[in-house]
């Protein structure tokens, strides 16, 4: 072992990860690669005479445009002869492309929510995939329940696959009609919402159909398994009759008011009042290329962060919700790995306590240069106060692809603070990275690599992380492996790099590490079997060593799922764990784990009840080794759908450590969430919480109705509490009220 820290030592180790790239290209086969651009291709027409959006199909183009017909099913095996089968057209005038589609099948749909994004890939639904400049780098999706239900996103390419931002919004519309063996959707998506190269006369195309009712997925051309039916590589042609016109305007405007009132009880002050007011813009540059700003922006009505346990000695990765942050974030966001990343958004509007700083303005400048060139800018300016020094953050990446499925990207980052417009040229913490994801043109057969560089006063040696790894990714057979090497002076100020530090009893260690991990998956689709769907055998390998060559903790995992073809899923674990404590490690402030080194096995089991149903419930138990004692899990956690209008959830998840040489440490997690849809227009949500570990007890009810397209007014009401003891009969008791605030707030979407 000690031979292997020393050659990750080696300078050499990053010409090795260079070596994997090229091993990739040389020996990756091409044999299955489907050219679906020449086999199915669409006709696009322009139409003279108005659509009237009403869903009924009745228009005579429908009757005479060109059919996208005889879909593949895409999961959980890909064959032709979707059924029940579906039907889409498009057309297209000066402002909208058209879309109809034809989706067969009785009126026994699901659909989870009228909620515009939500659950959407868990319902019955159907979307159409669109990629303007014809180079499967970038697209869009929109998609429709039979219900009306909206759901819009972002697509990006990367070596491994696609993925959807569906944080993205902007109008279009759309309009269903439902019979008894068959729905029919029509959408109008205006030309300005869409960016493109109106010199391009093809474009990429797909269709993708969710079936829940047999748990499966259909698509217009074929998508290999091991890809997203959304994938960007595998789409067809769309022909257009001309050049669609450029865009020369889009331009929106939404401004916002806030309002409410806040009662801080722990510290004994009044009520008080509270009027903000503040605007984002969305500019659209070219075609491809667009500038968000925000003045004074407001987050009051994200939804809070869900509490949960720490079993670690180390920070908790929690997501970013702000919308302002969301769209195209992946340009800043993928640099990296897994807890290893440069750039993290959340850091930006919280000072070293983690408490919130309020943000002055902003500015995201994201898209296209070209077709094979993607930027992203970002700067954002915090306000200061007696407490606290202002600070600017700044951010600045570019992707670009070389052939068909490889990519270079860099970002660079910068955190400085600053008072009376002048800089602190003493105060900064800077950072570089450059990284190289490759892949054969099936995809099989990948590499990835990246190096990052931090720049803190004072500090020169000892700065950054470094590391890649491949893998081959087949319908049957997935295997990957990846290391890197993260020094202990590396610091990323707008990042979120979870090993650095390690929080033990009294104190907090800053340990370099070098770690690496290793996947191997196999998957068996049975024929002609009425249960299940898939079989999936796999195995985990985490390793992280100090930098000295002594382990820090392994991690070995030999798991079995099954997926059923009633949605339904059974999971067994097998874990093995070894953690080398440098200190004494604690849970509640009070038990101690003494330092050393623990070997230990855990065993879970966990099923997932058939989500079609309008009850449904997940169980998982967990037993085994945890340190010097034993870890009991049990986490239930059950479902109720009324559909389309309401959505009820209880979890309850409970964690028991028992120490020769303490009681028992009881871990309790308790969650509700209720959702009622009133219409298509108004929601109410409300989200309470129970974490033991952190004595917090909150309430989160939100009430939203847009009355306009991307126009909404929010009613949130927020109420925490400190709880000292076990819940039980003494439970209202023991809990003591913090803060509880209501506020509202009023956007309205101007388009120009």
């Amino acid at each position: 072992m000690q031979q292997f820290y020393l050659f990750l030592k080696d300078r050499f180790f990053l010409l090795f990860i260079l070596s994997l790239f090229t091993f990739g290209n040389v020996f990756a086969q091409q044999d299955d690669f489907t050219d679906n651009k020449s086999k199915y291709q669409l006709k696009i027409q322009k139409i003279s005479e108005p659509i009237l959006l009403d869903g009924k199909l009745e228009e005579a183009v429908w009757q005479t445009a060109e059919t996208a017909k005889d879909f593949w099913i895409k999961y959980p095996k890909v064959k032709p002869g979707a059924d029940p089968k579906s039907e889409a057209k498009v057309t297209y005038d000066d402002k909208f492309i058209y879309v109809g589609i034809k989706c067969y099948g009785n009126d026994e749909f699901i659909v989870p929510s009228l909620k515009r994004d939500q659950d959407y890939w868990d319902g019955d639904a159907i979307g159409i995939v669109l990629d303007p400049f014809g180079q499967s780098a970038n697209g869009f999706m929109f998609g429709v329940s039979p219900l009306g239900v909206q759901m819009e996103g972002l697509l990006s390419s990367s070596g491994n696959g696609s993925d959807i931002d569906r944080n993205w919004d902007n109008k279009w519309f759309s309009s269903t009609q439902v019979y008894t063996d068959y729905w029919t959707v029509e959408m109008a998506i205006p030309f300005k919402t869409l960016r493109f190269d109106a010199s391009k006369t093809e474009w990429g195309i797909n269709f993708i159909r969710n079936n829940p009712k047999d748990s499966e997925f259909h698509t217009w051309t074929p998508v290999p398994q091991q890809f997203d039916g959304i994938d960007l590589n595998y789409l067809g042609r769309l022909i257009w009759d001309t050049n669609p016109k450029k865009v020369t305007r889009n331009i929106s405007l939404i401004p916002y008011v806030t309002g409410g009132a806040n009662h801080n009880i722990a510290e004994g002050e009044k009520i008080k009042g509270d009027l903000n007011a503040g605007m984002d813009a969305k500019i659209s540059l070219t075609s491809s290329l667009n500038l968000d700003l925000t003045i004074n922006p407001d987050f009051s009505q994200i939804e809070v962060d869900q509490q949960v346990t720490n079993l670690t000695r180390f920070s908790i990765f929690l997501p970013e919700k702000r919308t302002f942050f969301l769209e195209n974030a992946d340009i800043f966001s993928t640099f990296g790995i897994g807890p290893l990343r440069p750039f993290f958004s959340r850091k930006i509007g919280l000072n070293e306590n983690g408490e919130t700083v309020p943000i002055l303005f902003g500015a995201r400048l994201t898209g296209n240069l070209n077709s094979k060139t993607r930027i992203g800018v970002l700067n954002m300016q915090t306000k200061g106060n007696d407490s606290q020094v202002a600070q600017n953050y700044s951010a600045a990446a570019i992707h670009r692809r070389i052939g068909a499925r490889s990519l270079i990207k860099g970002i660079i980052t910068n955190r400085q603070s600053n008072e009376g417009g002048d800089f602190d040229k003493n105060d900064f913490g800077r950072n570089a990275s450059v990284e190289l994801t490759t892949a054969s043109k099936n995809g099989k057969w990948q590499g990835w690599g990246g190096y990052h560089h931090s720049f803190t006063p004072d500090v020169t040696e000892k700065n950054n992380f470094y590391g890649g790894g491949g893998g081959y990714f087949t319908n049957k057979i997935q295997f990957f492996t990846d290391t890197y090497k993260v020094n202990e002076n590396y610091n990323a100020e707008l990042g979120f790099i979870n090993r650095l530090d390690n929080f033990y009893r009294d104190t907090t260690i800053r340990t370099g590490f070098i770690q690496n991990f290793t996947q191997f998956e196999y998957f068996i689709f049975p024929d002609n079997d009425e249960v299940v769907n898939v079989h999936r055998f796999g195995w985990e390998n985490f390793l992280v060593y100090f930098h000295d060559g002594t382990l820090s903790e392994r991690f070995i995992r030999w798991r079995y799922f099954i997926d059923m073809k009633n949605s339904s899923e059974l999971k067994f674990r097998i874990d093995n764990t070894k953690n080398n404590l440098l200190d004494e490690l604690t849970f509640t402030g009070e038990d101690t784990v003494k330092a050393g080194i623990y070997n230990n096995y855990q065993f879970n089991i966990q099923y997932e009840s058939d989500e079609r149903k309008f009850f449904n419930y997940e169980i998982f138990f967990k037993h085994g080794g945890f340190y010097e004692g034993t870890l009991t899990t049990y986490r239930f956690e059950v479902n109720y759908r009324r559909q389309p209008w309401g959505n009820f959830n209880v979890g309850l998840e409970r964690n028991e450590i028992r120490f020769p040489y303490f009681e028992l440490i009881d871990l309790v997690d308790l969650t509700s969430r209720i959702e009622v849809n009133f219409s298509k227009k108004l929601f109410w949500t409300t989200f309470t919480q129970y974490n033991f570990q952190n004595n917090q007890f909150n309430i989160n009810s939100r009430l939203q109705y847009r009355f306009s397209p991307m126009s909404d007014f929010f009613v949130v009401y927020t109420d925490n509490y400190d709880v000292q003891n076990l819940p039980g009969a003494r439970f209202l008791e023991n809990v003591q009220a913090k803060n509880r605030a209501l506020v509202f707030k009023l956007n309205y979407w101007f388009s120009l």
